[in-house]
Formats: structure tokens, C-alpha cells, sequence
């Protein structure tokens, strides 16, 4: 979803050093398998990420709405403490309606920097 709709403008403000940065601007620590860093203190970015794909105005309603209900359902996943077989099954269901709604509507939109003559 980032890639495709947020390419263009800010997704992540690290708290610390009080900036805003783009998703091609985060820094990664791959032998630590951390990503989503602040490129200028190393803050870990993921949360102020997700606040961000929960509030995009770019992001189409549809895949907004299902990313709320994904991410509704994987909180009563976890916070039921020990899940049952229907609490898995309900967010397994709202992360394929989500993913089903991304690629149904990843064409819907063209991306601000794709060019309007074909590649040669």
C-alpha cells in the first residue's frame, strides 16, 4: 500500500528528532531485522508507519475500511490472550479481504510518477 499510494508524501515522523520522512528515506539495520528506522537517529519508525496507513487520505476508502477491520481483528486475536480457532479464522479472513481489496483496486489508480508514454 505504501509503494503505491504513498510514494509521494510522508508516511512516517520519528518523535525524537521531530521530522517527517518519506518511506524511500527510512533507514533499514538488516542484520539486527529492523526496519522502518529514522535515517537520522535510528528511532524505530513502525508505529508512526501504521498510524499513517490508518489515516491516509490517498489511501482508497475501501482499503482503508479493511485495513481497520484487519487490524480490529488482529487486536481481539491478541488481546483475547489465549485465541480460539474462530478468532484466528476471523483475522485470517479480514487479512485476505484486505489483501483481495488491494489487488482488486492497485489498478484503479495510476501512481503520480508513472510515465504517459511506454518505456522503449
Amino acid at each position: 500500500m505504501l509503494f503505491r499510494y504513498c510514494w509521494d508524501h510522508a508516511v512516517a515522523k520519528c518523535s525524537a528528532c521531530d521530522k517527517s520522512f518519506r518511506q524511500n528515506q527510512l533507514g533499514a539495520d538488516l542484520l539486527a531485522h529492523r526496519a522502518y528506522l529514522c535515517p537520522r537517529c535510528r528511532e524505530d519508525l513502525t508505529d508512526s508507519l501504521r498510524g499513517h496507513l490508518y489515516a491516509c487520505a490517498t489511501l482508497p476508502e475501501e482499503i482503508r475500511l479493511r485495513v481497520h477491520e484487519a487490524r480490529e481483528a488482529a487486536w481481539r486475536l491478541v488481546s483475547d490472550g489465549r485465541p480460539g480457532d474462530e478468532a484466528i479464522r476471523e483475522a485470517e479472513a479480514a487479512i485476505a479481504a484486505l489483501r483481495a481489496t488491494i489487488q482488486r483496486t492497485v489498478w484503479l489508480k495510476e501512481p503520480a510518477s508513472s510515465p504517459s508514454a511506454p518505456c522503449r
